[in-house]
């Protein structure tokens, strides 16, 4: 008896699992560190966006609105009533002052963000509204206070009065006593609804801060942390910060804040994020993958042990069995003294000898032949009708000296046979055979060009490296060709699926034939049964699916639901090949 070197399997597992594990988890250490920065980065990018986007529409909104006044404030309207108001009559003068309302009205219409505008005329102590006049007595009324002519008054930038934000344009311009002044103020309102559509979550938040107006609008009724962030603002615009983004502590709270300044309104848009919400709480989750690796190691060492004790020391006598049965001594193995699985192993070993001394001799290799005839037979009884038509598609092509679809129909049949000529194993990859049955589809949709609908599923990627025997989707899709579509002029519909299981894959060709009725459906599953030599098509390659699978695979029929067959093909997950290199075309 040939002597067996042994050596420990212990130490090999432990050291086979901490290469395996240490790599992963210094990974997985790496990618946690990668994640981190990466959500950091699209968050920072994110809030940019939003404020830039945010800055720009309220710029944008401000200079409709400064470029109406520019425009409006030479009205004539205005011109006559500021100067001419003594000498109208009245009539005259209420047309004038319902034209400045109604072009009121249309700016504070043309902006959601407005709401009022106002036409202050100083000579006759009159404000315009956009909906009422208001006669000024003595003193002009609260509105004029905001934007009349002062120093400080920038019209440039949004004037912020008691809690109110106005625009305001003067004619004459840069007068300190003007015929008139246009104003239109702000809906804080509404600024505080868009400021809401900025934040994300109820920890999130947003504000309009003024500079060197001290006002300010938030997201919510009382900005959480007004001074704060106007102390940041402040110091942001001393250091000609004019955007960019930061981690900060706010009353306690370590936020990243966005900001961007906003020319026209002299004001920062702040936009702030509370750190936790962005990376989550890293160090807890850092300290769970550490314990996990720690548990995972232990759990290794164990079961390394383990496998040692429990394992290896049978499996040795176990393969001291096969290799003197390797070597033609066909003997029976010593039983083990457990009761365990390896006692159950070494007792249907020794009955596995007994039978192959009987097997190898009688009948054994005889059937492998019988079995491995059968299935080239089956394969070769591929019905060669495809040929005719598809040779005679060709002949009417040219026919009508139609050569872009020639060449077309060339490449298509030269893909066709190229496959079944070429391919030479019995199983081939999954994709292969997909790829072959689109090849097919093509041709029969060049042939029966409107007359039907493809819909084809995308093969999961997992499964298109498993092997499967050459030649099993193809024919029945020519089946449901054959017996469902040719005869229809139009309307027809063809539907291949796939669906997976850990164990097996399933892939379901169903057609809208109106020909199958129970009896005719009951009689195709009878003669998936039958036994005799010669068959074709579907019955062909179940028999096929049944001889190099056993039972549990091969062809199950039902109706679909667009009434017609629906045929299901069962296979198990095979040994995978290597992924298909880019099909290129010459």
């Amino acid at each position: 008896m040939e002597r067996i070197t042994r050596t420990s399997i212990f130490p090999k597992l432990v050291v086979a699992f901490l290469l395996v594990i240490i790599p992963l988890y210094g990974i997985g250490l790496v990618m946690n560190r990668l994640g981190e920065s990466s959500v950091q980065d699209e968050w920072v990018n994110s809030l940019n966006a939003r404020t830039m986007v945010y800055v720009k529409t309220l710029e944008a909104e401000k200079k409709h609105v400064s470029d109406f006044l520019s425009e409006f404030v030479n009205d004539p309207d205005l011109s006559q009533l500021s100067i001419l108001s003594g000498i109208l009559s009245v009539y005259e003068w209420s047309e004038a002052v319902k034209r400045v309302q109604d072009k009121l009205l249309i700016l504070t219409n043309s902006n959601a963000t407005l709401k009022g505008a106002s036409a202050h005329i100083v000579t006759i102590g009159r404000t315009i509204m956009n909906n009422r006049a208001i006669p000024i007595q003595n003193k002009l009324t609260d509105d004029y206070e905001a934007v009349k002519p002062q120093p400080g008054i920038d019209y440039a930038h949004a004037i912020a009065w008691q809690n109110r934000l106005f625009l305001g344009q003067s004619f004459p311009d840069g007068s300190s006593d003007p015929a008139y002044v246009l104003a239109v103020e702000f809906d804080l309102a509404e600024l505080r609804h868009s400021l809401q559509d900025l934040v994300s979550s109820d920890q999130s938040g947003a504000e309009l801060i003024g500079v060197n107006q001290e006002w300010a609008v938030a997201d919510t009724e009382v900005g959480r942390y007004s001074s704060e962030l106007r102390a940041f603002v402040v110091s942001r615009f001393g250091q000609a910060a004019l955007e960019g983004v930061e981690k900060a502590e706010l009353n306690g709270a370590r936020v990243q804040i966005a900001y961007r300044y906003v020319p026209s309104f002299d004001a920062y848009l702040i936009l702030y994020v509370p750190q936790k919400m962005i990376v989550g709480d890293i160090s807890f989750y850092r300290t769970l993958f550490w314990l996990l690796s720690l548990l995972s190691l232990t759990v290794v060492l164990l079961y390394s042990y383990w496998i040692y004790r429990l394992i290896h020391r049978p499996l040795q006598r176990m393969i001291r069995s096969f290799r003197r049965v390797e070597d033609g001594r066909l003997e029976p193995a010593a039983m083990p003294a457990g009761n365990d699985e390896f006692r159950y192993l070494f007792l249907h070993f020794n009955k596995m000898v007994a039978k192959l001394n009987t097997l190898i001799h009688d009948n054994y290799e005889q059937q492998l032949r019988a079995k491995h005839a059968q299935i080239k037979q089956l394969q070769s009884q591929i019905n060669p009708h495809f040929l005719y038509n598809t040779c005679y598609i060709l002949y009417r092509l040219a026919q009508f000296g139609d050569l872009e679809n020639i060449s077309r129909f060339s490449r298509y049949l030269g893909d066709y046979y190229e496959f079944i000529t070429r391919h030479h194993d019995d199983t081939i990859s999954l994709e292969q055979e997909v790829l072959h049955t689109r090849t097919y589809l093509e041709i029969q949709h060049m042939r029966f060009t409107g007359r039907f609908e493809i819909e084809v599923a995308d093969l999961p990627e997992e499964n298109r490296n498993i092997r499967v025997p050459k030649l099993v989707l193809q024919p029945i899709v020519e089946n449901a060709f054959k017996y469902a579509l040719e005869r229809k002029m139009s309307g027809g519909k063809l539907r291949i699926a796939f669906a997976a299981t850990q164990t097996s894959i399933r892939i379901t060709v169903e057609d809208n034939g109106d020909r199958m009725d129970d009896d005719t459906l009951q009689a195709l599953v009878g003669k998936l049964d039958t036994v005799e030599q010669e068959s074709t098509g579907m019955i062909n390659v179940h028999r096929r699916l049944l001889l190099m699978y056993g039972n549990g695979s091969g062809i199950t029929l039902e109706r679909g639901e667009w009434g017609g067959l629906a045929v299901t093909l069962s296979l198990p997950l095979q040994t995978e090949l290597e992924p298909l290199p880019e099909r290129t075309t010459a």
